[in-house]
């Protein structure tokens, strides 16, 4: 098993995705808030790269929840803003959910390419790393922030690389180690470490400290969704 990591949005390369199983990484907030919908009840989730795309597809399906951010503030028109904590039973359970972000669904949209495509954060990273068992070629896609590198992403991608590395024999690329140290090094301190990013920041003075707690928290579910025909889904749920 080959595993790399991508280090934002801007380093997506679909040549380099070919044949490989692609992780999408947003750990502030997007891919933490689609497991924990699935975790909720949510359907289906539909990843669309702008809040436009999103209001065409409700104009066409009225019945179908907006959700997400732009620029870490909510979306006028939206129905549900990007904190994991919004996303209950009794708002989201059996319904089709599209999700627009600044960050995330860009990277989903932009991985397309991939093999296979599956969501993944510290929430959920044991189930992920289970999940690829067997798979031949691996590329955690760090979302970023502005097409830039983020701390909270790069630890993450380590962590489940880290994982990987200890439960199966892996080829692991040059950046993947690097990124596998760097959450070595950090793992007992990873919250206080990406709190000196710009990202977490930026919620830490919208006063997003729940989420900012919640987000970090390992493997506390045990679900993966997984891309098919342009929807996120939990296979068995």
């Amino acid at each position: 098993m080959y595993v790399d990591i991508m280090s934002s949005a801007r380093e997506i390369d679909p040549v380099k995705l070919n044949g490989a199983v692609a992780v999408v990484i947003d750990v502030l907030r997007a891919t933490s808030v689609m497991i924990t919908a699935f975790r909720n009840g949510v359907k289906e989730i539909i990843p669309v790269s702008s809040p436009q795309e999103a209001f065409e597809l409700k104009k066409e399906y009225p019945n179908y929840i907006l959700g997400g951010e732009q620029n870490a503030d909510f979306i006028k028109g939206f129905d549900l803003d990007n904190s994991p904590f919004n996303y209950t039973t009794d708002k989201i359970a059996g319904r089709t959910l599209v999700m627009s972000t600044s960050n995330g669904t860009r990277a989903i949209n932009g991985a397309l390419e991939a093999k296979k495509l599956v969501v993944g954060s510290f929430i959920n990273a044991q189930a992920v790393v289970d999940y690829l068992e067997g798979e031949d070629k691996v590329i955690f896609v760090c979302s970023g922030s502005n097409n830039a590198f983020t701390i909270e992403d790069a630890l993450c991608a380590g962590f489940m690389a880290s994982l990987m590395r200890n439960k199966y024999l892996c080829n692991v690329s040059d950046y993947a180690v690097a990124m596998i140290e760097l959450y070595s090094v950090h793992r007992n301190n990873i919250k206080q470490l990406a709190s000196q990013g710009s990202h977490y920041k930026i919620l830490e003075e919208k006063g997003s400290l729940r989420d900012l707690d919640y987000c970090f928290t390992p493997s506390i579910f045990s679900l993966v969704p997984i891309m098919k025909d342009g929807r996120l889904i939990v296979e068995n749920c």
